[in-house]
């Protein structure tokens, strides 16, 4: 019920159409990462179910997980960056923060918040998501038409379960 009055908020502050798709894109990016992380993370030898577990039983049990995750992440980042580079020049590391699970694992509520709410979609709806999303980019580059309405049905589309 929120996200169409934060969407007027936005437009009306003057937000471009653009920022707000790239807002959306990089939501559904993480959730996707996430999804994937999760269905590795296991208590034991049973996989676990986010939608019940409590906050500190996440923080015990699968914060530590996550950041184990993020510390092989952000070496295969390092790895590859090394390789293209050959060692011959000296480059500016990028943020790579989008692609870790727990950019700031002292803070790891908002954490515990995005894994239960990766369980409210499948892969196939965050893929169509993402492919909806993709096309309405192109229809922003390219031509005139109602942003507005595109992210309102983008909104529902996403939200309707």
């Amino acid at each position: 019920p929120q996200a169409p009055l934060l969407l007027n908020v936005l437009l009306n502050d003057g937000a471009h159409p653009l920022q707000i798709l790239k807002i959306f894109e990089n939501r559904i990016r993480k959730l996707i990462l996430i999804k994937d992380c999760a269905e590795k993370l296991k208590n034991g030898n049973k996989r676990i179910n986010l939608r019940t577990i409590s906050f500190n039983g996440f923080k015990q049990n699968i914060l530590p997980q996550i950041i184990e995750h993020d510390k092989q992440t952000q070496k295969a980042i390092e790895e590859k960056d090394l390789a293209f580079t050959s060692g011959k020049t000296k480059k500016k590391a990028g943020d790579t923060s989008e692609l870790l699970l727990a950019p700031n694992p002292q803070n790891p509520y908002p954490v515990f918040q995005l894994f239960q709410k990766s369980e409210n979609f499948s892969y196939g709806e965050l893929k169509q998501a993402l492919i909806y999303l993709s096309d309405m980019e192109y229809r922003l580059k390219s031509s005139m038409f109602d942003s507005k309405s595109a992210f309102e049905s983008f909104i529902m589309g996403i939200c309707r379960k």
